[in-house]
């Protein structure tokens, strides 16, 4: 713990450091300039290229938006959907969509992620045309076009729905996550409606092929956070939390038939999460050179193992053989998304 702790003491002193430079360099510029810094103009430009993502390069050669389509889905004119946008909904009567913030993570392309980020940043009906335009794209065969358009599917839809009893377009939302709930698929998609059916909400009830959905949502969740940290597509992203809270409430719910077999691989999970504390706690895990990071991935790992026993180990074979009259069998391809 000495070791962490001059570790911390390195990182405090350094930022420190950067901050009292900073500042002087900028009050020389002020000085320079004859006591006035930029104009007003440079300022806002300045601002809003460090606290706002390049969203229109990021976007670049993907389609842009038509206000006229959301007045079509909302039976609305731009004028009353900037109210709608603009107020927060009750949503009391779905505790699995209460709010759009916890699904901030809940894509797979940088796209769709920083671009749903920035609506929900301003609530603009230009962002909204922009998520509505990219869920109606031709893919073509690129992998990467799918997950977009599943991802920004899942986002319209997701919208829609959460402003459903204020104007939003309830039948449409639940459409549009239904149908980024199949192959290409979603993480929110599959964790929403796999809520859905287990509960009854919206659909009709299916336990199994409820657990099923969630089970896989809250897998892929898994697998994107163990990425965050490592160059790849998901460097940078947010984490979809929301997945795991999801999947524990219905592993745990007395009507799922797996429930037993649940409790006893979370309870070694829940060991090795003491285990990784109790290493976190020697010092001699350290490596100079990378950090805790390399040690702290490993123990990622070694957890990871436990969320892809769940498929490997629970009834899901008998989930796939019951479930594939139901859905796509490529639904069930979930090895693809294990151990990598």
């Amino acid at each position: 713990m000495k070791h962490l702790k001059k570790i911390l003491m390195i990182v405090l002193v350094s930022t420190l450091w950067i901050f009292f430079n900073v500042s002087s360099s900028w009050a020389a510029i002020k000085i320079k300039a004859g006591g006035n810094s930029q104009p007003n103009s440079s300022k806002s430009k300045l601002a809003k290229g460090l606290c706002e993502p390049d969203i229109p390069q990021i976007l670049k050669n993907l389609p842009e938006g038509n206000i006229a389509d959301l007045e079509n889905d909302f039976g609305q004119k731009s004028n009353s959907i900037k109210k709608i946008l603009e107020k927060i909904p009750n949503t009391d009567d779905d505790q699995y969509v209460s709010s759009l913030k916890t699904f901030e993570g809940a894509f797979e392309t940088s796209e769709v992620e920083l671009l749903f980020g920035k609506f929900l940043q301003t609530q603009s009906i230009n962002d909204l045309s922009k998520i509505k335009a990219l869920s109606l794209m031709k893919s073509g065969i690129s992998s990467n076009k799918k997950q977009i358009k599943a991802d920004a599917t899942f986002a319209y839809g997701l919208i829609h729905y959460y402003y459903r009893n204020i104007g939003g377009n309830k039948n449409l939302g639940i459409n549009y996550i239904k149908k980024a709930a199949n192959i290409p698929d979603n993480i929110g998609a599959l964790t929403v409606y796999g809520a859905w059916q287990f509960n009854g909400i919206n659909v009709k009830q299916n336990i199994k092929s409820g657990n099923l959905g969630a089970l896989t949502g809250y897998q892929r969740a898994g697998d994107k956070k163990l990425k965050l940290n490592r160059d790849g597509p998901f460097k940078g992203l947010k984490a979809f939390n929301w997945a795991e809270k999801i999947f524990l409430s219905i592993a745990a719910d007395k009507r799922n038939p797996y429930r037993e077999q649940y409790q006893g691989q979370l309870a070694k999970a829940a060991q090795m999460k003491k285990d990784l504390e109790k290493d976190l706690a020697n010092s001699e895990k350290y490596d100079p050179k990378g950090g805790w990071w390399p040690f702290v991935n490993q123990q990622q790992d070694r957890q990871h193992q436990i969320i892809s026993m769940l498929a490997d180990n629970i009834g899901i074979s008998e989930q796939v053989s019951e479930l594939k009259a139901q859905r796509s069998p490529q639904q069930f391809l979930l090895s693809s998304h294990q151990g990598e």
